[in-house]
């Protein structure tokens, strides 16, 4: 992580960016006295679409240093979204924890807190299809740009015309084997890959045309989810994100099944399984601090899984599930001589259970907005989760919605 000294971000603020000082200079001095979210309505407003927030300092020395720092933002499409303390140890302190990433442009690091903290779509619209893993069906999808506000929606096209489905918990309905979203009478199964992948990468506004009752299942990752969204690229919107701070715990317990929602600074997510009669599985935990690269890198390319059972498989077949399953997209363990049957064998030894939390991401952005706090699911599942979801927001007392505008990413 690039570290940049105070005095040394001055100097190439001021180098750099001399010519475009007075317009900054302005719309800093005009934000006094502003609310954050109306500064951020202000400078978010103007042409210079890098600049998006400052949290004004509380004494002149912190406000000279934030005018004079301000102006890093007009170096091309990089910039800094400073949140400055009254100090300037302070002011440097947090600088130096939001400056990161990849440098690209005159050795300056793209400020990914302004990412963070803003609303995000896609690009442009990209086209993607594949089988379905239940029903089997070729299905055709294209997520297409939204604007702010807009969420998660699938538009699904039938012989009567399109319906609206928004990826929400409340149109969320238990099911068997996947999570599936129904309106009207028509459903789409299977959303939670894609749902991880959006919410991996800190997309939230979509749009989704679908032709079929499922999300196709491709490789049974993230991963190809992933790979789309990287390759249409992402644009930050003007509204800034609200996010879903628990406030107290949230508790579900079903059976061996426990899940819970607790307060936690950031984003967390712990799942733990336990298929002692498959050695293959045993017992595997795991913890992770949400986070884009990582989640790309660790996370991301686990595979569904489920056990092959001859004499089961016809009865999942009749209940219109698993038709579309293959080698290609589930890994597979004998569900009597407990090995896998895949000749490609698994991607990682944790990959059944960083299946599982790759799942529970997915199904937490049913709840609407990004959660911080800590999930734990000891032998979660789709319908679970679900629940936990709906219990969280029967007891509004639990959370509060908020911005990150004072906080550092």
């Amino acid at each position: 992580m690039p570290v940049f000294s105070f005095t040394g971000l001055v100097i190439g603020s001021v180098i750099y960016s001399f010519p475009f000082a007075l317009q900054p200079l302005r719309q800093t001095f005009a934000a006094i006295g502003k609310e954050p979210l109306e500064v951020a309505a202000t400078l978010g407003a103007n042409r210079l679409d890098c600049f998006r927030y400052i949290i004004l300092p509380q004494s002149i020395s912190g406000f000279i240093s934030a005018a004079v720092l301000c102006f890093a933002h007009t170096i091309g499409e990089f910039g800094v979204a400073l949140m400055l303390g009254g100090n300037i140890p302070g002011s440097t302190k947090l600088i130096s924890m939001m400056i990161y990433e990849h440098a690209e442009t005159l050795n300056y690091a793209r400020a990914n807190t302004v990412a963070v903290m803003l609303e995000k779509t896609i690009k442009s619209s990209a086209a993607i299809s594949g089988i379905g893993i239940h029903a089997g069906k070729y299905v055709n999808m294209v997520l297409h740009p939204a604007p702010d506000n807009h969420g998660i929606v699938f538009n699904k096209k039938t012989a009567a015309g399109n319906i609206l489905i928004p990826a929400s918990y409340q149109y969320a309905v238990e099911s068997e084997l996947c999570t599936t979203i129904v309106r009207d009478g028509e459903h789409i199964r299977t959303i939670e890959h894609l749902m991880a992948a959006l919410s991996a990468m800190e997309i939230d506004n979509v749009l989704i045309d679908i032709d079929g009752d499922e999300v196709p299942i491709l490789d049974g990752s993230a991963k190809p989810y992933i790979d789309l969204l990287k390759k249409t690229g992402v644009r930050t919107l003007k509204t800034p994100r609200r996010y879903i701070e628990i406030l107290s715990p949230v508790e579900l317990k079903h059976g061996e099944s426990i899940l819970s929602l607790k307060p936690a600074e950031r984003t967390i997510y712990t799942c733990s399984i336990d298929f002692k009669k498959y050695p293959v599985i045993g017992e595997q935990k795991l913890t992770f601090i949400m986070d884009c690269e990582q989640f790309i890198n660790d996370i991301s390319y686990a595979r569904t899984f489920g056990f092959y059972d001859e004499n089961k498989r016809q009865q999942l077949y009749s209940r219109g599930l698993a038709n579309g399953a293959s080698f290609e997209n589930t890994v597979f363990v004998h569900a009597e001589k407990g090995n896998i049957i895949n000749d490609t064998g698994l991607r990682d030894s944790q990959e059944f259970v960083k299946h599982k939390l790759l799942d529970a991401v997915g199904d937490m952005n049913l709840a609407g907005n990004k959660i911080i706090g800590h999930f734990s699911g000891i032998r979660p599942g789709h319908s679970l989760i679900l629940k936990l979801l709906k219990q969280l927001f029967d007891h509004p007392e639990s959370y509060r919605m908020i911005t990150r505008a004072a906080r550092a990413a």
